[in-house]
């Protein structure tokens, strides 16, 4: 009723302004629009209160959602400003009103969101404190409140009618039902207590209890109710009041249930300032703007232009006023000037250890007074460890939480900062200049891998969308994690050394701890149970072969007892790792798991004390008690192992005859590939000459048959029990290897057709027992699994293989002496054999570090081989199709496992891939052209040998591929020492040959007669020209060296380190030299200058041992001219007669000798110190 007088009086002001229109229906639109105006102006003055003090978080966006939000806002609030003033300007009243009241939803929601934002920036500040969100909603019990009581009122009035009664009811009973809903929520929350759990219940009976009392009595009520009618009405309704009041003062006076506001630091106070001001800005020209609007609406048509006008510079002003928003928000993203500010600090770090780096090379880096080694590697570990979480952490936000940034980063420079220094105060304390230099290093590593990954963070900024920042991220990541790790290896590796134990220590009583923390299931590192087993065996023996190395070297060399306890350590933790992986996988029962981790935490307390005794061996080399403990847990170390050892193999008796087998099976498969060498050179003899193959070849079908039935038993027996399974795996076993020698004694029979037939006997055995060692392994994986498990698929495919090669070999036999089809069975079935091939796809097996020239020659190979088949094919001969089969089989072989070897090798993971499929590439195509062969001998029509040239250049072509590839990784894999090693061992040649040259110049020297007289007649030109010849040779020799080096090094890009240049050699400087130093033997006689050009020569050399014996060598040349050319000028010494006259004149030699050598030093050390005054003039280190 109240609001209707309101309304009607509002109508007759406006109609009575000047200026409004007559007719009642427009002056209706111009008082709807009115209304809208005020009402928008109303909700907008309201939201900008949510700026005054943005200390509370309204929603649970974060930065980056927000700033979407205020895009996507502002935009709709420019469009409905310019469709606003469209609507002005056209008189359409209602579409404005309608875009009054969009616009205003659009700046109610932008200010509700920059509130947002200026909280999240607020609370960004590390010396913020984020506020707790209540377990109620305050805004909605305040609602709900006052619905509640306008409710009561209009039932208690006396205008009301019964609609509005029934309205008003309804109204009371969804907002208690809200109410009552809301508690339930809170009281049921974990982090509630249980006294304000019990109150919120008591409310919430008390409020539907008064809802229900209320309710009766407004049925009650007649259509005319009296005033004691609406009395008891009223009284009905005080108990649901006074509990609704009761509920909201509850929870406004509550903290949990109302939540606390957060603390705002002043630096973060002046953060918000910006955004909150911008906001406020837009806020404020709005509402000017809607004001605008409204005089706009009340004026006469005609006077209209002057009013458009301000309301149109009013529009131009908001507008620039939601772009300084924006501006504002996005310039004010948290955590970027606290990374820009860390990335600083690490930068000062990084010169830091520059610093520190200089004053260890100029041994200027003081030792005394900081902390000692061994407690610079206790705290080492201990931030390191501190500084993995904050690396994950930071991993996380800069995807998806960008508030948490600037905390964050505060906290990970303030741990790395000590982390640096400590490692200056560590490589201090260490002995050896190179360690030190190394440890410098390896911390600068870690410095720089973590200002990258401040670099990464701040590019990614936390933003989720920026998914092409997200790989960068994880990348800098992962190199943080790996260089603290490998600095954490290196100083365990220094500090083992000098007896410095406690990091190794360290780290297996956490691999000790570990073993009661079962595996989570969700991990994808989680293998099966055969595979820790067959871990626990190879480390348990490892650890014992190590503990016992250790005793004999207390005895002998204690300074290697630290890297063999290093050594221990490591395969302690990896046999823990193995042995929780064997107790949390279903393979042992409980007892033998209660067993395993008996004797898994023995072996681990006995190689903690033996790690202890080796360290304190190495501090008192002397202690012989300390020796006699030693060696005592030494061998009681190795009883547990055995203990270890015997425990998981009574668990698991067959999957342990499967790890023997598999090992029987590789040594049978060794003796094969040796046999198949001696076949092929010809030297596969046959023990007699009574016997021929046909009477071989029953007893190896049979035998061949009998291992498929085996091979079925041990398939079924995948689901069998232990004993039975290690059962059909031993016969298994005993059959294979009795084929092998049966094999063999037959392929001894058949040398009379040449190696081929022999070679090829060989291949299909090997087969059949390379294809059993797979289907042993896949049982092995089986044991236990469903039916529907995928390692009873690999299972079964493995054993289908098996059948086929045995049946290969079978028909091998058969046709072996027919010499009509031998040539292409054996060439059908090393087509067959190379497609069965996955090397390419196997990760698992050991890598062997294999060269880019290893696998060029392997593609050579491949090149001739291709030639070979080709020709075969053509010819159809049946010893070409023999031996092309034979060689096509074990060159492809070759090929795939050295381009996996050598792929593996290399670290780029993009050159690693292409190699291997440019190797799949190269076989697939190599195979695709022994089937066109096989197709065209079967059926000439089926294709032509056009068809075959073709499948050769496709090889061909894959070949060139493959090259490139070794050509990348030849690059990419230069190691730095293998060039200096090829240069050195040149310049070591050419010093041989400078000494060489001198001993003959010694040995032609002539022997001076009797009487001490010189024979003048005898010349050394033609002697020291052969001396001189050989000299130059050798420097012809030390020049190639040196130029090899210097193009290796140019070729990998090195040339221009610092290390690298100080070894270079001036190639123009060295001939010059040579020929001042020959021209000199050949005619000049001037002993000082020959020992000058001789030191001049030998400064231009590439390695440090290689220049001194080059060096040493020429001046043994020099000397042996200097003494030739004092022979050719001595002349005759005539003795006194008289004894004292004799020794007169010896004490007179040896004075002139002494006082020659005495000048001789000094003019040494003259000459010594005008170099090092030279040296230090140039830069050049001492």
């Amino acid at each position: 009723l109240a609001s209707k007088k309101v309304s009607m009086a509002l109508r007759l002001c406006i109609s009575a302004l000047p200026g409004q229109p007559d007719d009642p229906e427009a002056l209706k639109v111009v008082i709807e629009s009115t209304k809208r105006v005020d009402n928008t102006k109303r909700n907008v003055e309201a939201s900008a209160k949510l700026l005054d003090n943005p200390r509370q978080q309204l929603n649970n966006k974060n930065y980056f959602e927000c700033l979407d939000g205020i895009n996507e806002k502002s935009k709709k609030l420019v469009e409905g400003i310019n469709a606003l003033s469209l609507h002005a300007k056209s008189g359409d009243l209602g579409k404005f009103g309608e875009q009054v009241d969009a616009t205003g939803d659009s700046v109610c929601g932008l200010t509700e969101t920059t509130a947002q934002v200026a909280y999240l920036i607020g609370m960004s500040d590390p010396a913020s404190t984020p506020g707790k969100p209540g377990l109620v909603d305050l805004k909605q019990f305040a609602i709900a409140a006052s619905a509640i009581r306008s409710a009561c009122d209009v039932i208690l009035s006396p205008q009301r009618t019964q609609s509005d009664v029934l309205q008003s009811a309804t109204v009371i009973a969804k907002h208690t039902t809200s109410l009552c809903n809301s508690c339930r929520v809170a009281s049921s929350h974990p982090s509630c207590d249980p006294a304000i759990t019990q109150l919120l219940i008591n409310h919430a009976k008390d409020l539907a209890s008064g809802t229900a009392s209320l309710v009766r009595a407004v049925k009650k009520l007649p259509p005319n109710p009296t005033d004691e009618d609406r009395d008891q009405c009223g009284k009905a309704a005080q108990p649901l009041l006074t509990s609704v009041d009761d509920l909201v003062a509850l929870a406004e006076n509550t903290p949990i249930l109302s939540g606390s506001p957060g603390h705002m630091s002043e630096r973060a106070r002046a953060a918000q300032r910006p955004v909150v001001d911008a906001g406020r800005y837009v806020t404020t020209c709005y509402i000017k703007l809607i004001d605008k609007s409204k005089s706009l609406n009340q004026s006469n048509a005609g006077d209209q232009s002057e009013q458009f006008q301000d309301f149109s510079k009013q529009s131009v002003v908001l507008t620039d006023a939601v772009k300084s928003l924006v501006s504002s928000v996005r310039m004010a993203a948290p955590g970027q000037a606290q990374l820009d500010a860390a990335i600083m600090k690490l930068n000062n770090l990084i010169r830091t250890i520059g610093q520190a780096s200089i004053r260890i090379a100029d041994q200027r880096q003081p030792t005394q007074g900081g902390p000692s080694l061994q407690a610079c590697e206790e705290l080492l570990a201990i931030q390191c460890r501190a500084l993995q979480p904050l690396i994950n952490d930071l991993q996380s936000a800069a995807k998806t939480n960008p508030e948490r940034l600037a905390s964050l980063a505060l906290s990970f420079t303030d741990s790395t900062d000590p982390l640096i220094q400590c490692v200056i105060d560590a490589a201090a304390q260490m002995p050896s200049s190179d360690n030190q230099m190394r440890l410098i290093d390896y911390v600068k590593t870690v410095a720089e891998c973590a200002a990258q990954l401040l670099y990464a963070v701040k590019e990614g900024g936390g933003n989720p969308l920026a998914v092409h920042t997200h790989l960068s991220i994880d990348n800098a990541a992962d190199n943080m994690r790996e260089s603290l790790t490998d600095m954490l290896q290196l100083m365990a590796d220094t500090t083992s050394q000098v007896g410095i134990v406690s990091g190794l220590v360290d780290n297996m009583k956490r691999a000790l701890d570990s073993l009661q923390q079962p595996l989570d299931d969700d991990d994808d590192d989680v293998l099966e149970f055969p595979t820790y087993q067959t871990d626990v065996t190879k480390f348990a023996k490892i650890v014992a072969h190590d503990a016992q190395d250790l005793v004999p070297l207390a005895d002998t060399d204690v300074t290697k007892l630290g890297p063999l306890a290093q050594r221990l350590s490591q395969n302690i933790v990896s046999l823990m790792v193995a042995g929780r992986g064997c107790t949390s996988t279903s393979g042992l029962g409980e007892d033998l798991t209660h067993a395993l981790l008996r004797e898994l935490n023995s072996m681990g307390e006995f190689s903690i004390n033996l790690v202890q005794k080796a360290g304190s061996l190495q501090m008192h080399p002397n202690d012989r008690n300390a020796k006699r403990e030693l060696a005592e847990i030494s061998r009681n170390l190795c009883e547990r192992v055995a203990i270890l050892l015997k425990t998981v193999q009574s668990g698991a008796k067959g999957i342990q005859a499967c790890n023997d087998a598999v090992l029987t099976v590789s040594g049978i498969v060794s003796d094969l590939d040796l046999t198949i060498v001696f076949a092929a050179a010809g030297s596969l003899t046959p023990p007699t000459t009574t016997t021929t193959f046909a009477d071989q070849r029953d007893p190896i079908m049979q035998t061949a048959r009998a291992l498929v039935e085996e091979t079925k038993k041990l398939v079924a027996g995948a689901n069998q029990s232990q004993d039975e399974l290690a059962d059909c795996v031993n016969k298994t076993i005993a059959t294979v290897r009795r084929l092998t020698d049966e094999v063999k004694s037959g392929a001894s029979y058949l040398g009379a057709d040449g190696p081929e037939p022999q070679v090829m006997m060989l291949n299909a055995v090997r087969d059949v027992a390379m294809s059993l060692g797979d289907v042993v392994s896949a049982t092995k994986m089986s044991v236990g699994k469903p039916a529907d498990h995928p390692a009873n698929d690999h299972l079964k495919e493995t054993a289908k293989t098996m059948i086929l090669n045995v049946t290969a070999l079978l028909k091998t036999v058969k046709t072996m002496e027919d010499t009509s089809t031998r040539g292409l069975n054996a060439f059908v079935s090393a087509l067959s054999i190379l497609q069965q091939a996955k090397i390419l796809d196997d990760s698992t097996s050991p890598i062997i570090r294999t060269s880019a020239d290893e696998l060029l020659q392997a593609c050579h190979a491949v090149t001739y081989v291709t030639t070979e088949i080709v020709s075969a094919g053509n010819s159809a001969k049946q010893e070409d199709l023999l031996k092309a089969g034979n060689r096509a089989r074990k060159t492809i072989m070759h090929l795939m496992t050295t381009c996996r070897n050598a792929a593996f090798t290399c670290e780029d993971k993009h050159v690693r891939q292409r190699t291997l499929n440019a190797g799949k590439t190269c076989s697939n195509n190599f195979t695709y052209l022994m089937r066109l062969i096989v197709d065209y001998l079967d059926d000439p029509n089926s294709n032509s040998k056009q068809d075959h040239l073709e499948g050769a250049r496709a090889v061909a072509s894959s070949l060139a591929e493959l090259r490139v590839c070794a050509d990348e990784i030849q690059q990419l894999c230069v190691d730095e020492e293998e060039v200096h090693l090829i240069a050195e061992n040149e310049l070591l040649k050419a010093a041989e040959s400078i000494e060489a040259a001198a001993k003959r110049l010694k040995e032609v020297r002539p022997k001076p007669d009797l009487s001490r007289k010189v024979n003048q007649e005898l010349s050394f030109g033609d002697q020291i020209s052969e001396a001189a010849e050989a000299i130059a040779n050798a420097v012809a020799a030390l020049i190639k060296a040196a130029k090899y080096a210097q193009d290796q090094l140019v070729r990998s890009g090195q040339a221009h380190r610092p290390e690298c240049r100080s070894r270079t050699v001036s190639i123009g400087g060295v001939i010059a030299e040579k020929q001042c130093f020959c021209t000199y033997i050949l005619g000049q006689q001037q002993n000082q200058a020959s020992y000058a050009e001789s030191e001049q020569w030998s400064q231009g050399l590439v390695s440090a041992k290689a220049g001194d014996a080059v060096k040493n060598a020429t001046d043994s040349l020099v000397e042996s001219a200097q003494s030739s050319l004092t022979v050719k000028q001595e002349e005759t010494v005539t003795l006194s007669g008289g004894m004292v006259g004799g020794i007169a004149q010896e004490m007179m030699a040896q004075e002139a000798i002494l006082r020659k050598e005495n000048e001789l030093k000094e003019a040494r050390l003259q000459l010594e110190k005008i170099r090092k005054a030279r040296y230090q003039r140039d830069g050049v280190n001492e």
